[in-house]
């Protein structure tokens, strides 16, 4: 079998996709290198975020679909996926899909989820009623006459890799098809500390994740509309599974 697009809503296209195949983020980025599918529009990832407050601190959570033993499905949102569909998509009001206990606890301590502190990612943009920034993430390398991906701080930096690239390695790759292409910035939006704050003082949160074609080059970390169909990346579930 061979992955393919399968198109959908998330809820819909995940139902007929193998658990344990949908692609991350940073999976789609090197399909996109290597394969030389860069238009494609693939929208939803399998990444995770998982946002809550830790001592005063907003703090975002970046898990992956499936435990790092490959047994259990770790991304709440996909493993409670008619549950967060129906609070995420919600017309009549602004849900926010609330992550219990023991996911939270799973995700914390599986060896490859990414923890990153809100405030130490400078966001431009903050605000407005969906409570979201951006990250820019420059393309050129270091060295550039332009500023270039160099200038993140450790907490972008981490941030950028696991969306971008997975490893160093793969993320100066990434940075450099883009930057050949005339793509001089990515960026990732994400709740701003502020908003997380504010609503995930009672319990951690939960979003989707949206990956854009490479002409807009842009990573969301905070999708609440789960209901449009452009699908996922995976192998197809087989018939009667």
């Amino acid at each position: 079998m061979a992955i393919e697009n399968i198109c959908g809503n998330l809820r819909d296209a995940y139902k007929q996709c193998a658990q344990g195949t949908m692609l991350h983020s940073y999976e789609l980025m090197q399909e996109r290198r290597m394969n030389q599918i860069r238009d494609d529009h693939f929208s939803y990832a399998a990444d995770g975020y998982i946002y809550c407050i830790e001592e005063g601190i907003p703090v975002l959570y970046v898990c992956s679909e499936m435990t790092a033993d490959g047994k259990q499905i770790l991304n709440p949102i996909l493993k409670h996926i008619d549950d967060a569909f129906a609070t995420l998509t919600v017309k009549s009001r602004l849900g926010e899909y609330r992550v219990v206990a023991d996911d939270v606890e799973a995700v914390k301590s599986d060896a490859r989820t990414a923890r990153i502190e809100l405030n130490e990612l400078r966001l431009m943009g903050r605000g407005g009623l969906m409570g979201q920034g951006e990250l820019i993430i420059p393309t050129a390398a270091p060295g550039s006459t332009t500023r270039g991906y160099d200038d993140l701080t450790l907490h972008e930096r981490t941030f950028a890799e696991r969306m971008y690239g997975g490893c160093e390695d793969d993320f100066i790759a990434n940075m450099k098809m883009f930057n050949d292409a005339g793509v001089a910035e990515a960026r990732i939006y994400v709740l701003d500390p502020t908003y997380v704050a504010k609503h995930a003082d009672e319990g951690a949160i939960a979003r989707a994740s949206w990956l854009a074609d490479s002409r807009s080059s842009f990573v969301s970390a905070c999708v609440r509309y789960i209901d449009c169909g452009y699908g996922v990346r995976g192998l197809r579930k087989e018939k009667g599974i």
